[in-house]
């Protein structure tokens, strides 16, 4: 088992339920147990100014995939979310 810690962040939807779903996402991962989350913390947008407040929190995670699996489960559960990435 190896630890890896994500960040995690949304502003758009409800930004808190999409994180919250998002834990919840990655404690089903196969091989994967989420050992802690931090707490939700709402900060300001930077670069593009327009753009709702986001909220942002990270995790860290006990699990068994290699570094690509687990990138590509992190990036499916973003397309699940609805996540649109440019260039994919």
């Amino acid at each position: 088992m190896t630890l890896a810690y994500v960040a995690l962040g949304s502003n758009l939807g409800n930004p808190r339920q999409q994180l919250l779903d998002a834990m919840d996402a990655l404690a089903k991962l196969p091989g994967t147990r989420l050992l802690q989350r931090s707490q939700l913390y709402r900060t300001p947008p930077w670069g593009v100014l327009e753009q709702p407040p986001f909220v942002n929190a990270a995790v860290e995670l006990d699990t068994a995939l290699s570094p690509h699996d687990l990138l590509e489960a992190l990036l499916a559960i973003e397309q699940r979310a609805g996540r649109v990435r440019a260039g994919r």
